[in-house]
Formats: structure tokens, C-alpha cells, sequence
């Protein structure tokens, strides 16, 4: 027995601004028994060689892994739009450990954090993009 549905389909324009040499990808969800979804990720693909390019839709900061850690751990952060990252880390007084800022492209990004140089105990590690800030905390066992 086979069962066939008429359905509408309705586009809706997700992206900002396509880049030149971009063409826009579209998900069909179903909802019932097949329906499948990504979230958080928006996927452009280059007519240039068929590349495929993951970009996030919101600002996220990911908890480190692994947690805790001795002594490096990685920390991840998605983007959806280019721009200046500042990432600094502190230590449960207060005081900054650790600093970075610098331009980052749009997408999933991560950063490896070495606390070799600090001692153990509770450190909160804060990312600061466009006017998204955002601060976790992290632990260094030695």
C-alpha cells in the first residue's frame, strides 16, 4: 500500500545577504514520522567547486571540553556573522588570565585554552561579539 500527500510549499528567506557565487539551499520538513530538522545552522553551498559551508543563525557559547581539564581544554563558539571576537578568561577572584580578540569569520569556531601557565581552581571564560557577551565557567585540575 502506498500513501501519497499533496502538500504546499512555502519558502521563507532566511539569509541576510546571499554572498556572490552562493545559491540558497531549502530544508523540506514533514512533519510526521520523517520529520527531520537542523537547528542553530544554516548552510550555504559555493557553485565554486561545490563547497559546503556551515554558518550558525545566533550567537553561542559552548561549555569547554573537557571539563574539568588538565591543562588544556577547548572552547567553542558559533558566529553568524564576521566580525570582532574578544575572549578573556578569569580567575575566581576575579582577575584576567587570559585575553584574545581578533577578527573572526562567520561559523562554528574554537579556540584551545592551555592553563599551564595557572594554577588549579574555578576559572569563568567570557566572549564578547558584536553586543552578544556571554560567560561560562571552567575547571582546572592539576
Amino acid at each position: 500500500m502506498r500513501i501519497t500527500t499533496n502538500n504546499k510549499l512555502k519558502f521563507e528567506n532566511t539569509f541576510e545577504d546571499i554572498p556572490e557565487g552562493f545559491v540558497r539551499d531549502y530544508v523540506l520538513i514533514i512533519k510526521g514520522r520523517y520529520e527531520n530538522t537542523i537547528l542553530n545552522y544554516r548552510q550555504l553551498t559555493s557553485t565554486k567547486g561545490n563547497q559546503i559551508i556551515g554558518i550558525p543563525k545566533v550567537f553561542k557559547l559552548h561549555q569547554n571540553f573537557p571539563n574539568p581539564f588538565n591543562p588544556a581544554t577547548t572552547i567553542k563558539f558559533d558566529l553568524p556573522i564576521d566580525g570582532i571576537v574578544s575572549i578573556k578568561v578569569y580567575d575566581i577572584l576575579g582577575k584576567e588570565v587570559y585575553s584574545l580578540q581578533e577578527v573572526r569569520q562567520a561559523g562554528f569556531q574554537q579556540l584551545n585554552f592551555n592553563g599551564s601557565n595557572v594554577s588549579s581552581g574555578i576559572y569563568f571564560y567570557k566572549i564578547a561579539a558584536g553586543n552578544f557577551v556571554q560567560t561560562k565557567r571552567m575547571i582546572l585540575l592539576k
